[in-house]
């Protein structure tokens, strides 16, 4: 093809995807200007009209009839989304149109390809600055290779240079590791001639060893200015001509040997190569002189190192001793250790006068401790000679650059260290904990033994009667018990604690569904059931598996959980909110969470509106990309529910799934649960089948003699039942076998088989969560992705991470390209089950990650926090921030004439209670340790009773939460209020501990504290995260009810917030009131 047919066909491409010149693309990129087109592709400029930026958009043809271009599409975008280096072009955003797919990435201002620039600046450029111009691609390379990605086509054309930077640019051939499975369009045959490997030219399967062929045709271009040949023998005869040095020629020659085994190993081979040419040709001119002192001699003559303690027997032995010195830096910033043969040396160094001064040295017992010192060190090149009268010594810039290269070497050196060691204490401290934890369920597996199983209809409650048992701790309402099925040694869960009583041994259950009794086994061992418990810790030790591996989809996830700091993030861009009720506070954070790349925290203390905030931040993505993929998490069912109810109205039915088949799972997000969207998916499919299926078969099957009808009707039915009736199915059978039209039996049986596997629903549940935008689930629900498709999200937010263990939270996380996390370390910490309680190591696992994260960095651009409350009264927000926040800014955003109440104390909005005067004012344990305080449950319903009236007479309706930190507590509230009974005719009554408020909001909160003993022992109450959550749920009216006394006289080791409360009560007399009970 001649090049004006050649670029006819070019220029034709163009017409067929219809760029032109102010065209927007995905409405927010406006083309500018050609800059190069290519076979596949065409590259242009154009502005980034959100981020007020030039970019650069590659266009690639969409052609129905060929998939290649869709395949190079692919893999350059996934490529770019892996690979993290500043000498790799970064992808901004990509996505496809009718005609075109598209990439957009940064511009490289004033950039040409290195061809080009080696053309126009060959002789203004030196062999050495061609040489630091080869290291950064090969740092560029290195950083692709570890992550597993394998350029391809590697030439001077695939180069971007410019006065200050080098990119790396088209990996659109690049072979992925990670989706090899997926990779079932051949591209190999998209190379270039002079760079492509031996076996990349034959056909075979190519790896890095093929990209360090490329990186070796490079440097022989980069050198020579001319394409290498692709026979060897020519190629090294060329480069022998040259005036190169003999290592250079050497590195070619090692990066282009045809048999990959004589070529490098990696791409760190060639470059440490480099550096030691590099380094000591810098230094080859360069001298260092020593002087010994005193110390130093007599060591060296105790070690039996030198035979009379003489300063020039000592000078000798160390220039010999150091022919391939290392140095490093010590643990004082002004002190050096210089490493010889087997023996380091404690130094100072003179700059001003190129002297290094030993103070003492030591021995080096071994091999393998010579490698590891000189590992901590960078070798010294320059001659090493003695200190002498004759020789004047000046200032040594050589020494100058060695220090600062060894200052930030140490840096590094340390960096890493602590790194490695963070990451190994993350990563044991999980895994023992779980090893712990297999071994509690174990044990929980076996708690005792009954006698006698009795089901009450009436109640449907099974009453077990205990002869038996270890501890009646481990049992508390909610707890699944598990017994052996009868015959059998399997066990089957039974029910759910419903009571307990220890004097007559009788534990009450509420029996699971499609309960029988028949079903178990009347006697024998009881336990708690743990099928639960073993199938999260099975998905917590994959996700672990996934980041201490590198599997997880960020590559760089396990280096910013070490260190936040390393997140990268991208210039902030102004956005059109969605909401229009949002306060502008909320929206720079939106904005923020937008520019992050790899991670971002957001903390919201009680109030200020973490839902509204996530509900922005996926409505922005929705609006900024055209088919995004987002993944909701949070550790409770409730709070993805939350999320959901927010933005399920905005979007497709479609767009949204709910994962997971819990009974916890609220009535609103019922039409987005997974099930439902399959089964009508299915049901669709199974009718057009029908449909289709129809007219060939009347045709194949003549109608007169053939019940089409009736018996195809009966075949689908019996199939979606999954119960074959042979009998039923006999005239069906009987005619196909006798039918002479094998057509019809093959169509037939088809058919029959679709409808088998449309009824197994797994596979096409994972279908469908692949083609949803949006995808909500439980952190540990979260697990279930991917068992058929390689479910890959976008951004995966989780909220309430501060109350998620670090397992939990990682399983969403590792599915994630960048990760978005809400929470508040300031409210309940994390709940680690099965270990023994006060233990260092639950103290330890207490911290949530989210808390580790915003604790270790203080940059705005990684993590924020939200600044104003629009939930509490101004006096209660007050009070919070002066007990819990007072290091933050918490503005209110309420007035306090929109959080009135109606009660006896409708000009306060903090009142409490005190029980001290009462006699019977202590709590009350049973034999199961639950904890419940009668007094304090007496006085909260008689104030419900006179609030219920007060309300009625107001004409207006109010809800209450009655909130507690124990579960015997909130049964015996419970029992007392009967929160369902038609008493309270304008109260709207919820009674749950701490934990399953948090995030919940009502108008009056009644809090009862329950401790009170002479003990002064205050037990979880000491939390204060506890504490917080307890007094920030109420909108306009909080009452504490509790011994106030006992609790100001505690003594607590960190910090007594009650004290404060109290302070704060006494402080603010207007809108606070202390009210003494008798």
């Amino acid at each position: 093809m001649s090049f004006q047919s050649k670029n006819s066909n070019l220029e034709d491409l163009v017409k067929i995807m219809n760029i032109k010149k102010g065209m927007l693309i995905n409405k927010v990129y406006e083309v500018t200007k050609k800059i190069h087109k290519s076979v596949n592709s065409s590259i242009y400029r154009a502005f980034d009209n959100k981020a007020d930026r030039y970019v650069i958009v590659k266009f690639l043809e969409k052609k129905s009839d060929d998939p290649v271009n869709s395949e190079l599409f692919r893999r350059e975008v996934r490529s770019l989304e892996n690979i993290d280096s500043q000498f790799v072009i970064r992808l901004i955003d990509y996505g496809e149109e009718v005609n075109f797919y598209y990439i957009v990435m940064e511009q490289l201002k004033g950039s040409q390809t290195l061809e080009t620039y080696l053309y126009e600046e060959n002789d203004n450029i030196s062999i050495h600055d061609k040489l630091i111009l080869f290291r950064k691609i090969l740092l560029g390379m290195e950083k692709s290779h570890d992550i597993g990605v394998y350029h391809r086509d590697l030439n001077p054309t695939n180069i971007l240079v410019n006065e200050d930077e080098l990119k790396i640019i088209d990996f659109g051939i690049s072979k992925i590791t990670k989706f090899i499975y997926e990779e079932k369009i051949t591209v190999s045959n998209h190379y270039t001639l002079g760079f492509a490997s031996p076996e990349q030219l034959n056909g075979e399967n190519v790896d890095g060893a093929s990209d360090i062929f490329s990186l070796g045709s490079i440097l022989y271009y980069m050198l020579l200015l001319e394409s290498p040949s692709t026979i060897f023998e020519e190629r090294m005869k060329t480069i022998a001509s040259t005036s190169l040095p003999d290592k250079i020629i050497d590195i070619i020659r090692k990066c282009t040997e045809p048999l990959i085994e004589n070529r490098y190993k990696s791409v760190r081979a060639i470059i440490n190569d480099l550096d030691f040419f590099l380094l000591s040709n810098e230094s080859k001119n360069e001298s260092l002189y020593i002087k010994v002192t005193s110390t130093t001699i007599n060591q060296l003559f105790s070690l039996g190192k030198i035979l009379l303690q003489r300063e020039d027997l000592a000078v000798k032995y160390l220039i010999k001793n150091l022919k391939e010195p290392y140095i490093y830096q010590g643990r004082r910033n002004d002190c050096y250790t210089l490493i010889g043969d087997k023996m380091s040396y404690y130094c100072d160094l003179n700059i001003q006068r190129s002297l290094i001064k030993i103070i003492s040295c030591d021995i080096i017992d071994n091999y393998s401790q010579l490698i590891r010192e000189r590992k901590k060190g960078i070798r010294i090149y320059a001659k090493i000679c003695p200190e002498t009268i004759e020789v004047a010594l000046e200032k040594s810039e050589y020494l100058s650059n060695l220090i600062k290269q060894v200052n930030q070497e140490s840096e590094r050196y340390r960096e890493n260290q602590k790194n490695s060691r963070d990451e190994m204490k993350l990563m044991e401290l999980w895994s023992k904990t779980l090893r712990t934890q297999d071994k509690m369920i174990e044990k929980n597996l076996n708690i005792g033994s009954y006698s006698k199983l009795d089901y009450i209809p009436e109640s449907n409650t099974i009453e077990l009667h205990a002869d038996q048992i270890d501890s009646y701790e481990k049992i508390e309402p909610g707890v699944e018990i598990s017994v052996r099925k009868k015959k059998s040694t399997d066990r089957s869960c039974l029910g759910i604690v419903d009571d307990i009583n220890p004097e007559e041994s009788v534990i009450t259950l509420i029996p699971i569904e499609y309960f029988s009794i028949d079903d178990f086994a009347r006697q024998g061992p009881f336990g708690i059931d743990v099928t639960g418990n073993k199938i999260h810790n099975d998905r917590y030790k994959w996700a672990l598996d996934k980041l201490k591996y590198r599997k997880s989809e960020n590559k760089r996830l396990l280096d910013i959980l070490i260190n936040p700091n390393e997140a990268k993030y991208d210039e902030v861009s102004l956005i059109e909110p969605t909401n229009n009720k949002i306060d502008p506070s909320n929206i720079k954070v939106v904005e923020k969470a937008l520019a992050a790349r790899d991670i971002f925290l957001i903390q919201g203390p009680p109030g200020t509106g973490k839902t509204t905030v996530i509900e922005e931040i996926i409505n922005q993505m929705m609006i900024k990309n055209d088919n995004p993929k987002i993944l909701i998490a949070s550790q409770s069912h409730v709070a993805v529910d939350n999320i959901l109810k927010k933005v399920v109205e905005k979007y497709d039915v479609n767009q949204i799934v709910r994962l997971g088949d819990s009974s916890k799972i609220s009535e609103d997000s019922q039409a987005n649960k997974v099930k439902e969207q399959t089964k009508g998916w299915t049901e669709l499919i199974k009718h057009n089948s029908i449909k289709f299926a129809r007219p060939l078969l009347e045709r194949l099957a003549e109608p007169a003699t053939f019940p089409f009808e009736e018996i195809f009707e009966n075949e689908i039915s019996q199939t979606e039942a999954g119960d074959f009736n042979q009998g039923a199915l006999f005239s069906v059978k009987q005619f196909l076998e006798e039918s002479p039209n094998t057509r019809l039996k093959e169509y037939t049986s088809i058919l029959k088989d679709w409808y088998h596997k449309l009824n197994s629903q797994e596979q096409f549940d994972d279908l469908l969560v692949s083609r949803a935008n949006i995808v909500c689930s439980t952190c540990t629900g979260a697990a279930n992705l991917g068992w058929v498709t390689n479910n890959v999200f976008d951004c995966v937010i989780i909220d309430e991470a501060a109350k998620s263990t670090f397992p939990e939270v990682l399983i969403p996380m590792v599915r994630g390209k960048k990760i978005i996390l809400v929470g508040d370390h300031k409210q309940l910490p994390p709940i680690v089950n099965n270990l023994e309680d006060g233990s260092k190591q639950e103290k330890l696992l207490e911290k949530s990650l989210f808390e580790e994260l915003f604790e270790k960095t203080n940059n705005p651009n990684i993590a924020v926090s939200l600044t104003k409350q629009f939930r509490m009264h101004p006096n209660i927000s007050r009070m919070i921030k002066t007990i819990f926040y007072s290091e933050n800014i918490l503005e209110s955003g309420v007035a306090a004439d929109e959080r009135t109440n109606f009660s006896r104390w409708h000009d306060k909005s903090i009142v409490w209670l005190s029980t001290s005067l009462k006699k019977e004012r202590e709590e009350t344990v049973s034999e199961s340790k639950a904890y419940s305080n009668m007094t304090e449950a007496l006085i909260i319903n008689n104030e419900l009773k006179d609030l219920n009236e007060r309300y009625k007479d107001e004409n207006a309706n109010v809800k209450v939460g009655v909130i507690s930190g124990y579960n015997g507590q909130k049964s015996l509230l419970r029992k007392i209020i009967k929160p369902e009974s038609p008493q309270w005719t304008n109260l709207e009554i919820s009674i749950e501990n701490v934990d399953a408020y948090q995030g919940s909001e009502v108008d009056i909160v009644f809090y009862s504290v329950v401790r009170s003993n002479q003990k002064k022992q205050l037990g979880f109450l000491k939390d204060n995260r506890r504490l917080n959550v307890s007094l920030s749920r109420a909108m306009s009216l909080l009452v504490i009810v509790g011994d106030d006394m006992f609790l100001e006289g505690v003594a607590i080791k960190e910090h007594n917030y009650f004290r404060d409360l109290l302070g704060y009560i006494e402080r603010f007399p207007v809108e606070c009131f202390k009210e003494d009970t008798r």
